[in-house]
């Protein structure tokens, strides 16, 4: 039996390395491949393709030859090795998970190399604040005094690069490390290095804190790393939730295992990624996702302390000097972030918005989104308008929170993270619907945070509620009817709030189709179940999320989809003939993002803060500084008549600009989709027309 034993966990330890070597042999060919172009197999889409899959196979047959329990103990063994090695395969190949191949839509559609497109998945136009907006930032600052404290692309004018494409090389640069990719390799290999940086570490992350919650049920613990990594709310946001949501998990996880370690040297480590993940947390800036993670933080930290004392009381005077400096290095770095941003700190308090935004609650509505989940399946298939706000976690609200809150009783009221995920859960849900007086929410700092981006994190409160729950599964009541109810009820919730805010998005097929999902959650959340219904109702969400979420964002190659374009290529040549020259695009907004990542300094680019030095050339009165006084894309237009300014939307400026205008905003160059005008009156002289895409030199006459 033990030479048995020991010849499938051999099995299985090789059926690991096969996939491992198969990664090393395609990564080493497509080096090679790129480099000599002597063979033609991994050439092109199809060959990238071929690579890609070609592992995905390939592990997919070991389950045919191999002991699956024997492989899967094996993947759970060497988990983060596994995982380095992917990451170094797809950041070898330069993958990335932008939608920068939009930019194929609008900028000369099909010219360009074959990377012109996703490796596969589609772009997605809704992640607009994504290719259009912080992908060019990131790419722009390679230019003149590359990784430097300004930017003199963004906004045509100086522009902290810290507080725009996070790329300034300097001390403050440990609040993100994932970016020293930008500064070792370059743009190609620093986007691949954060786009798979972020999903790998969400994923593991997410799997080492359900370990936590559901006292280390593996199973449990990889549909809520499948759960919440590629939840929509995750996806849709091109996993901006990271800097809030994954550095949470990450640091609750260090603490919990600093709690019980026992080599110096794994503590150290611990500490180290404290640091990089709560200084990453501090500094991410956008306080509508950091309150509410702040606060979740914050009674995960409770609960840790207060169910683990015995092993905070066992700690030594040598691991509290590890949290002591750890805690100082943290500080260190949030001083140093906040010293080089100090100037867009100073000028962002005093706009309109976001500046001045505050929310005291009251907006119940809110709360629907928790219920999005049923329909957030569709959502890569059937248009829904806006799924980045329609995001969720899918969690059976508000089942979960009352056998939740039934299972805390039942287990003699000792299972503290549940009561303490509920109240928090109460709180949020007080806040969004009835709402806190203005100094009280001034005072816990929630007034930062609005209800619509708030209502997310009460799904995720919920979701870890629900896995809590199937864990403690024992405790349940046995009435099957009360479970085969509870999952109606939930189901008839899900519904009515999908169908009222959105009419007809879901056929009658679907919903018969997925109500019994909700019917069997209700029955082994509220019913105590075999595992083998418990394990049956967990696969079939983690396959829906994996069918669906796994489709959302696409794998492109490399930044080919900006730099292969002729337009590209003539914009560089430009800028390296005039490089103080400016640039504005009119026409469809979209192509400022496209003209910053080829390094041309963009006066009509989106105002992380206003450019003031423009705005009053154009407005010398003050009279619309109300407008423009604010985070703003710049939707520019060319006329004949007076230059206008109007708002079109909270972060939209509408300037129709008037061609004897041009001048006095210091414009050199216009990058346009349209044909202008050049005669008699327009100082515009046309020097490139290629494929649907023109550039104009502004003339002194």
């Amino acid at each position: 039996m033990g030479r048995e034993r020991s010849v499938k966990r051999f099995a299985g330890t090789l059926a690991v390395c096969a996939v491992f070597s198969m990664l090393a042999a395609c990564a080493t060919v497509s080096l090679l491949t790129e480099a000599t172009f002597s063979l033609s197999l991994f050439r092109g889409l199809a060959g990238q393709r071929v690579e890609l899959l070609a592992p995905v196979f390939l592990f997919a047959s070991l389950h045919l030859i191999v002991d699956v329990r024997r492989l899967y103990d094996c993947i759970f063994r060497y988990r983060w090795l596994i995982a380095a090695f992917v990451f170094v395969f797809l950041v070898l190949n330069r993958f990335n998970l932008s939608s920068i191949g939009m930019y194929n839509y609008f900028v000369q559609p099909g010219a360009g190399n074959a990377y012109i497109e996703p490796v596969f998945g589609v772009p997605r136009f809704i992640r607009g604040d994504e290719w259009g907006v912080s992908t060019p930032w990131q790419l722009s600052a390679q230019y003149g005094d590359a990784y430097g404290e300004y930017n003199w692309i963004i906004r045509g004018t100086r522009s902290d690069n810290i507080s725009t494409s996070g790329l300034y090389f300097a001390y403050s640069a440990l609040s993100n490390a994932l970016n020293f990719g930008f500064f070792l390799f370059g743009p190609a290999y620093g986007l691949a290095i954060a786009t798979w940086g972020k999903a790998l570490l969400t994923l593991l992350a997410a799997f080492e804190f359900f370990r936590v919650v559901t006292k280390d049920d593996r199973f449990l613990s990889f549909a809520g790393a499948v759960l919440v990594s590629l939840s929509s709310f995750y996806v849709w946001w091109s996993l901006t939730p990271f800097h809030s949501i994954t550095n949470v998990m990450i640091v609750t996880v260090c603490i919990y295992r600093f709690l019980f370690a026992k080599r110096v040297a794994f503590k150290l480590f611990l500490g180290a990624a404290i640091v990089l993940s709560l200084s990453n947390f501090v500094c991410s800036f956008y306080p509508a996702w950091q309150v509410p993670a702040g606060y979740i933080l914050l009674t995960l930290f409770v609960y840790l302390v207060t169910e683990h004392f015995d092993a905070v009381k066992r700690l030594k005077a040598g691991d509290w000097i590890i949290v002591a400096v750890a805690l100082l290095i943290t500080v260190s770095i949030v001083v140093a972030v906040l010293r080089d941003r100090a100037d867009y700190i100073a000028a962002v308090s005093e706009t309109v918005y976001p500046g001045q935004r505050r929310d005291t609650g009251r907006y119940w509505t809110a709360v629907q989104s928790l219920f999005f989940g049923m329909q957030s399946f569709l959502y890569p298939f059937k248009d829904v308008g806006n799924p980045s706000e329609g995001g969720t976690f899918f969690a059976l609200c508000p089942l979960s929170f009352f056998a939740g809150a039934y299972v805390w009783w039942k287990d003699k009221r000792s299972n503290r993270l549940i009561l303490l995920l509920n109240l928090l859960t109460l709180f949020f849900l007080f806040y969004i619907g009835i709402g806190l007086p203005d100094w009280l929410a001034r005072a816990l700092l929630i007034d930062r945070t609005i209800t619509t981006r708030l209502a997310p994190f009460v799904a995720l409160l919920q979701l870890i509620v629900l896995l809590s729950v199937l864990a403690q599964n024992q405790v349940l009541p046995r009435k099957k009817w009360v479970g085969i109810g509870s999952g109606l009820f939930t189901a008839a919730v899900h519904v009515v709030f999908c169908l009222w805010v959105y009419p007809a998005y879901m056929p009658f097929a679907y919903i018969a189709l997925i109500v019994p999902l909700y019917v069997l959650g209700g029955y082994v959340m509220v019913v105590k179940s075999s595992r083998k219904s418990i394990l049956f109702f967990v696969v079939i969400v983690v396959t829906l999320t994996l069918a669906s979420s796994a489709y959302v964002n696409p794998i492109m190659k490399g930044t080919d989809a900006i730099y292969s374009k002729p337009a590209a290529v003539r914009i560089a040549e430009l800028v390296r003939e005039t490089p103080e020259a400016k640039w504005i695009a009119t026409g469809e907004f979209r192509l400022n993002g496209f003209l910053m990542a080829c390094g041309a300094p963009t006066l009509t680019s989106v105002n992380y803060i206003p450019n003031m030095g423009m705005w009053e050339k154009l407005d010398p009165t003050g009279a619309y500084a109300e407008t423009y006084n604010r985070y703003h894309h710049i939707f520019c237009n060319l006329t004949t008549g007076k230059t206008k300014i109007s708002l079109s939307a909270e972060d939209g400026v509408d300037l129709l600009l008037s061609y004897e205008d041009l001048r006095k905003i210091g414009a050199d160059y216009v990058f346009t989709l349209e044909i202008l005008e050049t005669e008699p009156n327009a100082p515009l002289e046309q020097v490139y027309d290629e494929a649907g895409v023109r550039i104009y030199r502004v003339t002194d006459r």
